[in-house]
């Protein structure tokens, strides 16, 4: 999958992890990568998106979605939009 911009990523991931009722942490995040992790630290959900190579898109190369938690009902990671 790919994206335009590391914005366009996180807020497609936002309204996905609401709809599953699910709380991230975004341990690395700069310039030219984000990576997603759930909270939980058993749980083996991950999601790596990078910046390909000489381009302005961003593209998905890691999407573990097997999710091990339960539900979150207080999601932190969601914001006003």
């Amino acid at each position: 999958m790919k994206f335009n911009s590391l914005v366009d990523f996180k807020d497609a991931m936002r309204e996905y992890l609401i709809l599953i009722r699910m709380e991230v942490r975004f341990p690395k995040n700069d310039k030219i990568r984000v990576r997603v992790m759930c909270k939980s630290k058993g749980c083996s959900f991950k999601v790596l998106v990078s910046q390909v190579e000489n381009n302005t898109t961003f593209k998905m190369k890691t999407f573990e979605r097997k999710h091990t938690c339960g539900r979150v009902f207080n999601n932190k990671t969601t914001n006003s939009k």
